[in-house]
């Protein structure tokens, strides 16, 4: 990713937009952003963003986006042990 930054801004204006249509599913927004806060080192944004996709995984149809919010689980999780070590 070229400009982590400008995409981390993108994301959360597309998550407000999503927060205002009724039938709007922001889950691949939220797992999109907790990538990009892991991949600037920003493990607690991650970590809330996870959280809140995890929240949304039990309205979902979708078993690609299913598998994704399990794996960001997991790594959210690992995130949470790693802080803890230190």
């Amino acid at each position: 990713m070229y400009a982590p930054r400008a995409a981390l801004e993108h994301l959360s204006h597309a998550l407000l937009a999503a927060g205002h249509l009724p039938e709007a599913n922001p889950l691949p927004l939220f797992l999109a952003r907790g990538q990009v806060h892991e991949s600037l080192g920003e493990f607690e944004a991650a970590r809330r963003d996870f959280e809140q996709a995890l929240q949304w995984k039990d309205s979902l149809q979708n078993d690609v986006l299913s598998h994704n919010v399990l794996s960001c689980s997991r790594v959210s999780g690992k995130l949470g042990q790693m802080r803890t070590d230190f």
